[in-house]
């Protein structure tokens, strides 16, 4: 697997794709096509993986931030085990995530890992990182994170 580096450039044809992993069922969001918000405690609960596409990725090192430049305003998810689902939540929705107070299993108590993955012209293959995030906010059409690698 690539590691990524950020080299600076600021070439718009690079898109930026970064999914994320929930722990456990996401609290506090509301989710469609009859998945149950209060399953049983025996039930197993769906690792929801969250997918945000932008139209470029800026690093800042020295902050430890990821900057999705342009990123789009609906957060795909999905899961297959135990059931499939599938769907998309707008921004406002994915980031109360981060601040729900409906129990343990939120980003804001506990931050996911995300897998980084850039496509540039002309490179035969994407770069990839595994990094945790943490910290979302929204800057006028950018949505930025806190960042540290992820080192196993």
């Amino acid at each position: 697997m690539d590691t990524f580096e950020d080299n600076g450039r600021a070439d718009k044809t690079r898109r930026a794709l970064i999914s994320t992993a929930a722990l456990a069922a996401v609290a506090g969001i509301g989710l469609p096509l009859g998945f149950p918000e209060k399953a049983r405690a025996d039930e197993p609960k769906p690792m929801l993986m969250f997918v945000q596409i932008a139209e470029d990725l800026k690093v800042d090192k020295a902050a430890q931030t990821l900057r999705l430049v342009k990123v789009g305003q609906q957060t795909l998810y999905f899961a297959d085990r135990p059931v499939r689902i599938a769907g998309h939540l707008k921004m406002a929705d994915y980031l109360t995530e981060w601040t729900s107070k409906a129990g343990k299993d939120n980003f804001g108590n506990s931050p996911p890992n995300a897998t980084l993955s850039v496509y540039e012209p002309g490179q035969p293959d994407n770069k990839l990182a595994v990094v945790v995030i943490s910290n979302p906010k929204v800057d006028g059409s950018d949505l930025v994170y806190n960042y540290k690698r992820y080192d196993n």
